[in-house]
């Protein structure tokens, strides 16, 4: 059976202590920059509620090690990174993100707006 939760970090860990044979796939932007952009055209966040979220993120990259696989959605490619863990979930080799690359980079260009 295949069980999708949308839940943070720490509900990722309770998980896992409750079900420790359960995947935890981390799915995030490309980058900050993008992760602030699409915020800010949802149009529903202050830009002080907006330097939080990605404040949050910068705390959960910190545990993205507890994940067994980390997909990156990136802009207009929605539909190919659902297929990629899709593929994942049925068994079949979908490639996961470099995660050293994406620690590395994902703050390039970002600067807090608070």
């Amino acid at each position: 059976n295949i069980a999708i939760l949308d839940i943070d970090v720490n509900g990722a860990r309770n998980i896992k202590k409750m079900f420790p044979e359960a995947t935890l796939i981390f799915l995030i932007v490309s980058s900050a920059v993008e992760q602030r952009e699409r915020l800010r055209g949802r149009n529903s966040d202050s830009e002080q509620k907006i330097a939080q979220r990605i404040e949050t993120t910068r705390k959960e990259l910190a545990e993205i090690g507890m994940f067994d696989r980390v997909y990156i959605n990136r802009s207009g490619k929605v539909n190919e990174t659902a297929q990629a863990i899709l593929d994942y979930l049925a068994g079949e080799e979908s490639p996961s993100a470099d995660i050293n690359e994406l620690l590395e980079h994902y703050f390039d260009g970002y600067v807090s707006a608070v």
